[in-house]
C-alpha cells in the first residue's frame, strides 16, 4: 500500500515533468526548488533522538501552497488515483505574464529575417502540439531568434528561464532596434 509521502512524491514528480521541469514548477508555485528536489531524491533527514533517519517528504504546507497555486483543489495530492506525466495539470502563467510574453515573441519574429522565420515555423507548429516540451521547444526558439545561447547553473544550456521570462530591450548600441534578450542578461 502507498504511503502518503510516497503518493505525494510520485504526484509531484508528474507534475514536474508535465510543468517543463522542477525549476519552472517552484517557480509557478512560489516554493523552494531545493526543497523540492530533496522530495524527489528521497534526501535523508537528520536524525531523530532515535538515531533512526527518514526521507524528507512533501509536507502539508508545500502540498497544499502547490495545490493552491495549480487549481488542483485542496487535497489533490492525498487522493488516492494513479496520476501519469500526461494527467498532471499544467501551470499556467499569469494572464500579463502570457501577454508579454507572446509580444516579446511576435516582435523577435516581426524583426527575423525570412530565413530564420522558416527555421522557426516548424517550431511553432510542433509547440501547439506539444505543450509538454514547451521547455525544449522555448530553448530552441530562442537560439534561432536571438542567435545566443546560455547555461544555467548546471552547465545545462537553456534559454533564460524558459520563453515566458523572455524579455525586450533596447540595444545599447543603436537604440533603436529591438532585440530579444533574457530577463537578467545585459544587453549587447
Amino acid at each position: 500500500m502507498e504511503t502518503i509521502a510516497e503518493r505525494r512524491r510520485r504526484k509531484l514528480i508528474a507534475l514536474a515533468q508535465a510543468n517543463g521541469g522542477l525549476s519552472r514548477l517552484a517557480r509557478a508555485c512560489d516554493v523552494s526548488a531545493a526543497s523540492l528536489d530533496q522530495v524527489i531524491k528521497q534526501t535523508l533527514m537528520q536524525p531523530k533522538q532515535d538515531g533512526t533517519r527518514s526521507a524528507k517528504a512533501l509536507g502539508d504546507a508545500s502540498a497544499r501552497k502547490i495545490e493552491d497555486a495549480l487549481h488542483l483543489g485542496r487535497g489533490w495530492f492525498d487522493a488516492e488515483d494513479a496520476i501519469s506525466q500526461s494527467d498532471a495539470p499544467i501551470a499556467q502563467p499569469e494572464p500579463d505574464a502570457l501577454l508579454h510574453a507572446l509580444n516579446v515573441l511576435a516582435t523577435a519574429i516581426s524583426n527575423a529575417d525570412e530565413l530564420t522565420r522558416l527555421s522557426i515555423e516548424p517550431l511553432l507548429s510542433r509547440l501547439a502540439q506539444r505543450p509538454q516540451e514547451s521547455g525544449t521547444i522555448s530553448r530552441k526558439l530562442y537560439q534561432e531568434l536571438s542567435g545566443r545561447t546560455i547555461s544555467n547553473e548546471r552547465g545545462e544550456t537553456e534559454a533564460a528561464g524558459q520563453l515566458f521570462d523572455l524579455d525586450v530591450r533596447k540595444t545599447e548600441q543603436s537604440g533603436q532596434r529591438d532585440r530579444i534578450s533574457a530577463k537578467g542578461s545585459k544587453s549587447n
